[in-house]
């Protein structure tokens, strides 16, 4: 059986539903029947073809707004490698260090705060910007990216056994075998 195509009333009536959330309001939009709307709404929603065309649209939408596993670990590994050096470079006179603005919005920086102080007294006084810089913990990120690559088992580890097998090295048996064998002989086991 061919796979069936979407009309363009009911491809209508996908972009009402998707719009409003409402099967009766879409059929209407989509120029079905006023008397006939709610039961045209509700027997499209059941249709394979309109239902594979929401969740496509669903889909790309979820597609578009959730990070896909690469960017995820794309920002993990941007927190594994962050090193406050690569944030902190020091200034024209080689002391005073400057946060580089092309870095500021790194996933590797946990913070960075600011504040004016002013140092010296009487008329040696001047301001100073103070600047803390602090980096995320790496050891999380590097955790999380081991699960996502499944070096690490699950921490609950649940199996359903029906079956046991117990495999050993060929050779003659372990003598408390023959010994289970000879007492199921003896009580006629």
């Amino acid at each position: 059986m061919g796979e069936r195509k979407i009309s363009l009333k009911q491809r209508r009536f996908v972009s009402a539903y998707l719009l409003s959330g409402n099967a009766t309001d879409a059929a209407k939009k989509a120029g079905y029947s006023q008397k006939t709307a709610y039961s045209i709404g509700q027997e499209n929603l059941k249709k394979p073809v309109i239902k594979d065309a929401i969740a496509e649209v669903n889909n790309k939408a979820m597609d578009a707004t959730v990070a896909a596993v690469l960017e995820r670990k794309q920002t993990l590994t941007e927190i594994i490698r962050g090193r406050i050096g690569h944030f902190v470079t020091a200034g024209a006179d080689g002391v005073i260090p400057n946060v580089g603005p092309e870095n500021i919005h790194s996933a590797a920086l946990k913070s960075v705060k600011s504040r004016c102080i002013t140092m010296g007294e009487g008329d040696g006084k001047q301001d100073a910007v103070v600047t803390e810089v602090e980096v995320r913990d790496q050891v999380p990120a590097i955790t999380e990216l081991n699960k996502m690559e499944g070096v690490y088992l699950p921490e609950k580890f649940e199996a359903d056994v029906t079956h046991l097998m117990v495999m050993r090295e060929p050779g003659p048996a372990p003598k408390r075998r023959k010994q289970i064998t000879d007492s199921r002989r003896q009580s006629g086991i």
